[in-house]
């Protein structure tokens, strides 16, 4: 992701993925900074949600989850249903996925297998078949 940034310092995509990493390891007040330079709406509050979670700040976190619901509910669904998955709201994650998948999300298609569809799957263990509802998503996506 670094040299990404380096041809292309101001690249949302590279940066999103870097605050990612960031966050899957276990360096939440990097991921945030990272995820506020981001300039595509719908991946800046998608990642600033999760990353204020991971901070345990409920009410940043909400916030920033209700401004990417106002401006993105038709347009980016994916990233709405990631940051329930990060949360551990599996029900809203599924719910939001499902949104994607019928809007046809190009971010369904292209993320199902990114870091968020791990934290769907985390976020899902508990034995009531949402795993195999995601593993039929995942199929049907490819």
């Amino acid at each position: 992701m670094r040299h990404a940034l380096s041809i292309n310092p101001e690249g949302d995509y590279a940066k999103s993925s870097l605050a990612t990493l960031q966050l899957l390891d276990g360096k939440a007040t990097e991921a945030l900074a990272t995820f506020q330079s981001i300039g595509l709406e719908s991946f800046r509050d998608s990642g600033v949600a999760i990353a204020q979670h991971m901070l345990r700040n409920t009410q940043a976190s909400q916030t920033a989850l209700d401004t990417l619901i106002a401006q993105a509910a038709t347009s980016g669904p994916y990233q709405i249903a990631e940051v329930y998955a990060w949360r551990g709201e599996k029900d809203l994650a599924f719910e939001w996925l499902e949104r994607a998948y019928h809007l046809q999300d190009g971010a369904s298609a292209v993320q199902i297998g990114s870091a968020a569809r791990i934290a769907i799957f985390r976020s899902t263990r508990c034995g009531d078949g949402k795993e195999a509802e995601l593993t039929a998503v995942t199929r049907a996506v490819r």
